[in-house]
């Protein structure tokens, strides 16, 4: 091989390698989550069997050892301190110095009203404002509506959705209060908006239920009640659930807006559905709380008073693989 063709070789090695090395690269799912969530971090292209440390922040995290091809994968919980806004997560490898960033958010949401189906009013992750410092609260923002303002607004993904009685839903950022854009319904919004799977959910005066795009505010769907909607709706496991003036609650599809079942009660729904192991709880004008379960709360998935499994029941599976300690992958890296 002439000295032309050996520079040629080992240019194209040198470029290979710092291609490889290029495509080092980690991801995050989900993107966005809560504190104490658990996110997956992997990763691809890092040097093959060598001991991964993973970062949250500045915080060395997690231990793991990439394959035979240089990839990972593992879990990270989100400490309960991280504070709303971006994170970062960094792989690097202990031997080669292989690493790479990505870019997380951490939020805290307030998706529907009183936080979520159970209707607890807690925002369980909330880790800036406390008794010791919620005396230092103050106006950052404020944005004028064109009437007064019973709807309770629902925060997700930095956007803030709120409903007014000039017949429109709002959203707004949450950062700075620019208005993102607006819808207009057929009369008063009193109901609070319900944020799930990016769609905002939401009833009017006019008697409809409305499913808006929540990052565009396209209308996708509407279904029409028999009255007014002053109750806030609630969405689990792919059902929204309203209650109307017309004494029923309701129960539509949460990706078509098709009705999939309704009750009737003696009087006005104004009250906001709570769904809760398997009940949905409403309440309504005629002086009753109702409770409306599968089989009337008589099926099977109700009775839960289950008896331990007997030991001699339970079989190992044989194809199950140990996982490799943290001790173990550092030794693998000690030895020449």
């Amino acid at each position: 091989m002439n000295a032309k063709s050996k520079y040629t070789m080992a240019f194209v090695l040198l470029w290979a390698a710092m291609a490889a090395h290029a495509a080092t690269a980690v991801k995050v799912t989900p993107a966005s989550a809560h504190p104490t969530a658990v996110i997956t971090v992997s990763g691809t292209a890092f040097a093959d069997l060598e001991a991964i440390d993973v970062y949250v922040d500045t915080v060395d995290t997690l231990l793991l050892v990439s394959s035979a091809t240089g990839t990972f994968s593992g879990s990270v919980t989100i400490p309960a301190t991280a504070s709303p806004g971006t994170h970062y997560i960094t792989a690097i490898g202990r031997k080669s110095g292989d690493a790479a960033q990505k870019a997380f958010t951490v939020s805290t949401n307030w998706s529907e009203f009183h936080f979520g189906t159970g209707r607890k009013g807690f925002n369980p992750y909330e880790n800036v404002i406390d008794a010791a410092n919620v005396s230092d609260l103050d106006i950052a923002w404020q944005t004028t509506t064109g009437n007064s303002i019973e709807s309770s607004p629902a925060v997700a993904n930095g956007v803030v959705y709120v409903g007014s009685d000039d017949d429109k839903l709002y959203a707004y950022h949450a950062t700075t209060g620019a208005l993102l854009w607006s819808a207009t319904t057929g009369s008063y919004v009193t109901s609070s908006p319900a944020v799930a799977n990016g769609v905002v959910y939401v009833g009017s005066f006019d008697g409809n239920l409305y499913a808006y795009n929540a990052t565009t505010g396209a209308l996708l769907w509407s279904a029409t009640t028999g009255s007014s909607i002053e109750s806030s709706p609630a969405v689990a496991n792919g059902v929204v659930y309203v209650g109307s003036d017309d004494g029923n609650l309701y129960a539509y599809k949460a990706t078509t807006g098709a009705l999939l079942w309704s009750a009737t009660t003696g009087s006005y729904v104004t009250s906001s559905p709570a769904v809760a192991n398997g009940v949905v709880y409403v309440g309504s004008y005629d002086y009753n709380l109702y409770a409306f379960a599968l089989g009337a709360g008589n099926d099977a998935v109700y009775q839960r008073n289950i008896a331990p499994p007997a030991l001699n029941t339970l079989h190992p599976d044989l194809r199950l693989e140990p996982a490799r300690s943290e001790t173990a992958a550092a030794h693998a890296q000690s030895e020449p």
